[in-house]
């Protein structure tokens, strides 16, 4: 149990490194090539720790990218603001499509 905590916190560190990076415009080269060399180095290391394969890691990251997209189609879709520029019929196969993306991206994640 250990094990599987401290692999966790390690892609965690990780991912959050990359996210600081893309975010963050920093001149100073040799920080950012240490960050992302740390990064790879840590999501790597709880990836090995995990015991899990790379593609499982790449489907379950396919799948949050499929739960992205289909909570934006269902809740964020243009056609469901007020002020509409589209056909209502779009906002519903919008919405249509972000549920059943949704769907796949749970169903791919959990299994």
């Amino acid at each position: 149990m250990l094990v599987e905590l401290i692999a966790a916190l390690f892609i965690t560190i990780g991912i959050v490194f990359i996210y600081i990076m893309s975010t963050k415009k920093d001149e100073n080269t040799t920080k950012f090539m240490t960050m992302f060399f740390l990064s790879i180095v840590l999501t790597y290391t709880g990836i090995t720790l995990f015991g899990i394969t790379w593609e499982i890691f790449i489907t379950k990251i396919k799948a949050l990218i499929l739960i992205l997209i289909g909570v934006f189609f269902a809740y964020n879709f243009q056609g469901n603001v007020s002020d509409e520029y589209q056909y209502e019929g779009f906002a519903m196969i919008g919405m249509i499509t972000g549920i059943i993306l949704l769907i796949l991206g749970l169903y791919w994640l959990i299994f």
